[in-house]
């Protein structure tokens, strides 16, 4: 192959016509020529190299090539077809809603401190869009202000759509100092009793999206926040069925005669207390049916509520090594209080007291005190109701199977609540005005709901992949700014064709077509 020109004049102007040529011998062997590309009227350099390029020849050194910038792109590219196809942007003022998408999805890439998104924002190939200033102190404090001003209006638009049941639950969370408005001491699920807290109450629907969160006050109760959250539900939702899922924690008889006043249904975990295991032992004669290998169930109707009795062995084994550590660990620490000397009779009587306290044996070890001494002997043990736990349900025609199935979904908002505060990291709060710690929240809360879309589309695509492990890979895509003798371009790493085929299986094209 080899370059032919033609020059040309029309209307006092010279064009020279380049073209790529190749040599052929014809049927009489006489040499002909083969136009392969027009190129047009272009400089003879130009036509040059682009003459080189078509024979697969480098016209310069490896070199000369510069990375001038290099991005995150997969993660980035992946979260960003996510984000417009669940419609939140449709949702938001439009002055706030890239602030506010930058600062949902960095808590699935990379979570940085609202002070730290640009630097993380200059890092990903987000930066193209040029829009740092967006991301200023003040703007983000702004959407962030706007965020908590409109919650329960966004929470209501992302959750148009039917949904049958509701999970409820509540978690906590610290803080590291003592400035937060709204925050107290309570009862701490992060064991960080030493901490000042604030307390999330948060519901999903049966598909396991979120629904609703609220930050409360540190030293909120769990079951004094059922029936405000159950009447708001019922008044924002399109619930078809309205029944709700609890554990225990949040059960009280109050608790249950507002459900039931407000209309709703239930299914609720029952503390093992006196009166359940009179109704335990009062039902002995009915067997249990096997529900699994690990678990059977039997029902028992009362009136206008059913029980579900259920026997783990699982729970089992766990109930009594529990119970056998505990009295092993107060054994020995009896054991070395005894060897003590105490100035009076009260200090001793203290002392055992909270041992036997701190490690719940009371009902295992009987304590004998004497002036300044004391002795202790095992109490018989009760093993009647090891293994067990007890659903209580209004729902009187669901099967105990089914209802024990819906109970065991609860689990969902346990995990839920593990993604909020580890892989989407809502601790450490650096907010400290009641406003901004609601609106860090919402941002983890729509975080989170991006998560849940993506693990609800893995799951129905059958595809054994973690919405975590799928993030992870995607950011090993990069892309990098590239610049030659002047010319600029951007190239993309190498996509394994296994998360081709991934991302494509979720619906989602944009990484597939790179």
């Amino acid at each position: 192959m080899f370059l032919k020109g033609n020059v040309r004049k029309k209307n006092n102007k010279t064009y020279n016509y380049f073209y790529i040529v190749e040599g052929h011998r014809d049927e009489n062997n006489k040499v002909k020529q083969k136009t392969v590309l027009k190129i047009g009227d272009v400089p003879r350099e130009v036509a040059e190299n682009i003459l080189m390029a078509f024979k697969g020849t480098a016209f310069f050194d490896i070199n000369d090539i510069i990375i001038e910038k290099s991005y995150e792109y997969g993660a980035s590219m992946f979260l960003n077809e996510v984000w417009k196809k669940s419609g939140i942007d449709k949702i938001l003022d439009k002055k706030y809603a890239y602030r506010i998408k930058m600062m949902a999805l960095n808590r699935l890439i990379d979570p940085r401190s609202k002070n730290d998104l640009v630097n993380w924002y200059t890092g990903s190939f987000f930066s193209k869009d040029k829009l740092e200033n967006e991301l200023n102190y003040e703007n983000l404090y702004r959407a962030m202000d706007y965020l908590e001003e409109h919650q329960e209006r966004i929470e209501e638009a992302l959750n148009d759509h039917e949904s049958k049941k509701i999970f409820y639950d509540i978690t906590s969370s610290y803080f590291e100092g003592h400035h937060c408005e709204m925050s107290d001491y309570g009862y701490s699920r992060d064991h960080r009793k030493d901490e000042k807290q604030v307390v999330i109450s948060l519901a999903i629907n049966e598909e396991k999206q979120p629904l609703a969160i609220k930050v409360l006050a540190g030293n909120t109760a769990d079951v004094s926040t059922v029936e405000e959250r159950m009447l708001g539900f019922k008044n924002r939702f399109n619930l078809k069925d309205n029944c709700v899922i609890m554990d225990k924690g949040m059960v009280s008889k109050n608790n249950i005669s507002k459900i039931i006043e407000n209309g709703f249904e239930y299914i609720l975990a029952l503390k093992l207390n006196n009166e359940i295991k009179e109704i335990i032992t009062a039902n002995k004669n009915i067997e249990y049916q096997k529900y699994d290998e690990t678990l059977r169930i039997k029902e028992i109707v009362s009136g206008n509520k059913k029980h579900i009795i259920c026997h783990s062995t699982y729970k089992d084994f766990t109930d009594k090594e529990s119970r056998k550590s505990r009295i092993t660990k107060a054994i020995g620490e009896l054991s070395k209080l005894k060897e003590k000397k105490f100035k009076d009779h009260d200090e001793l009587v203290e002392k055992v007291s909270k041992i036997i306290f701190r490690f719940k044996v009371s009902k295992y070890l009987k304590v004998e005190y004497f002036e300044k001494a004391f002795e202790y002997s095992p109490l018989s043990i009760n093993e009647e109701f090891d293994g067990i736990f007890t659903l209580e349900t209004s729902k009187l025609d669901i099967p105990a199977n089914t209802a024990l199935e819906q109970y065991k979904n609860l689990k969902a908002i346990e995990r839920c609540f593990r993604e909020l505060k580890d892989f989407l990291e809502l601790r450490p709060m650096y907010h400290y005005k009641n406003q901004r710690v609601k609106a860090h929240v919402f941002i983890c809360f729509l975080s989170y709901y991006i998560y849940s879309i993506i693990d609800q589309q893995l799951c129905k695509a059958k595809i054994n992949m973690s919405v975590e492990t799928l993030l992870d890979n995607l950011k090993k895509i990069t892309a990098s700014d590239l610049v030659c003798k002047n010319a600029k371009t951007t190239k993309i790493s190498v996509i394994p064709s296994e998360l081709i085929e991934t991302v494509t299986a979720l619906g989602y094209k944009t990484i597939a077509k790179i």
